[in-house]
């Protein structure tokens, strides 16, 4: 399960969860499809084409298997529909979120995507400027401490504008360059 929105002032939440299905066919259950409950969209970028149809329900009521979620609002199903080029097979997946927002489906589709904008932009980050797609620690806890070690190290390089330099040429030169570093780490204060 993963969180995508936590507005803590008012406690709502939207959570990804890969465990619920709904138990019956999502194309046919024809009240979540009206304009405010459906959205569709194509996407011809970056060498595929992607179809992305959301369904928002908010008649949680039906769903008994989602009466422990106090103060849920609405389900979320996103279908992808995905080809890579034109003899590739088309593939498509379905992802679930659980709400205690109202929203329209096109709300929804905004947040998601702003969500894994951000994830994508973080992983992209760190992989190229810590190599961590190549890192092997797996012992204890130490996976999840280096983890946070390097979002602080990257939000430190990012704070960090006294040179013009990439996020990869700042951590070198951190390397080869104590008073660099140690600008680098005052800056956090």
């Amino acid at each position: 399960m993963r969180v995508l929105v936590s507005l803590r002032a008012q406690g709502d939440f939207t959570v990804q969860n890969f465990a619920f299905s709904p138990g019956k066919p999502i194309e046919h259950n024809l009240p979540w499809r009206d304009a405010d409950n459906f959205f569709d969209a194509f996407d011809n970028t970056h060498g595929r084409r992607v179809r992305r149809r959301v369904w928002t329900m908010m008649d949680v009521a039906s769903l008994p298997a989602l009466e422990k979620w106090p103060g849920l609002q609405t389900v979320i199903a996103v279908e992808t529909i995905r080809i890579a080029h034109k003899q590739a097979l088309v593939t498509s997946d379905y992802r679930f979120y659980l709400s205690s927002l109202r929203r329209s489906a096109d709300a929804f589709v905004t947040m998601i995507r702003q969500h894994w904008d951000i994830e994508n932009k973080l992983h992209w980050s760190l992989d190229v400027t810590f190599n961590e797609d190549r890192c092997r620690i797996r012992k204890d806890h130490a996976a999840e401490n280096m983890v946070a070690l390097r979002h602080m190290a990257l939000n430190l390089l990012r704070q960090e504008s006294s040179r013009r330099l990439s996020l990869r040429q700042k951590r070198l030169l951190c390397s080869l360059d104590e008073h660099y570093l140690l600008t680098v780490i005052a800056r956090a204060t």
